[in-house]
């Protein structure tokens, strides 16, 4: 799923990076961006070198990265990273196969702005360029089902516990509807945001954060991101 974008349909270009080590999938994600209205390709490489080897000018003038999650010496995760902290500009975007989905919060914790199948239809990769060069963020079907999966293993995490009197909040049950907006946090977004994605109040929204925060037994997003990410004691 993907935020409205207010750019689609205007004249303003959208340049491209797509990063991919297998020429093989960089050649067809070139060949699917070709057609689309108000993109065009400013390069496309083969590895994080690559493309941190572009130059300044290049680099200053990209909207939009598509980066594959694992490449050798630099994976996608830091070269979002890199790309973060140099050029803020460029809405990068992770591409993923569904066996890797794990790259999911530590791409967005190093900047991405969303997460995508490498398999991804041709009208969500269009939907989604144009989403993250709006500046919206860009969450496929899969990252949010991957963040409602960990959400589970929490929870049978803590009913494993030998001490399993009822009194480890962490064990209670999420509802669907939590889970979703547990996604959606995990994955940055505000309470603003997820009400106007999900066509509910700001205040209902900060009701089930806070009974997600109760739930899992975290303070805030923070510890909310590192338990999900399993780096919370």
């Amino acid at each position: 799923m993907t935020d409205a974008s207010p750019m689609a349909g205007t004249n303003k270009l959208i340049r491209l990076l797509i990063v991919d080590d297998q020429e093989l999938i960089l050649t067809g994600l070139a060949e699917l961006v070709f057609f689309m209205p108000d993109v065009e390709i400013a390069a496309q490489e083969l590895s994080g070198k690559a493309v941190l080897a572009l130059g300044k000018a290049t680099l200053d003038s990209i909207d939009v990265a598509l980066i594959d999650a694992r490449m050798p010496q630099m994976s996608g995760t830091e070269l979002i990273s890199r790309l973060h902290a140099d050029y803020p500009g460029i809405k990068c975007i992770l591409l993923t196969a569904f066996d890797e989905d794990d790259n999911l919060i530590a791409s967005m914790k190093a900047g991405a702005v969303g997460y995508l199948l490498k398999d991804v239809s041709t009208s969500e990769l269009n939907a989604a360029i144009h989403t993250a060069a709006a500046g919206g963020k860009v969450i496929g079907a899969s990252a949010t089902a991957h963040v409602m999966r960990l959400i589970t293993q929490s929870n049978n995490d803590g009913n494993s516990d030998d001490n399993n009197n009822g009194e480890n909040t962490r064990t209670s049950a999420l509802t669907p509807r939590d889970q979703q907006i547990a996604s959606f946090v995990a994955l940055g977004m505000t309470n603003s945001e997820i009400a106007s994605k999900l066509f509910l109040s700001t205040g209902t929204v900060k009701n089930h954060v806070s009974r997600i925060f109760s739930a899992l037994n975290v303070r805030n997003r923070t510890e909310l991101t590192a338990l999900l990410n399993g780096t919370l004691d």
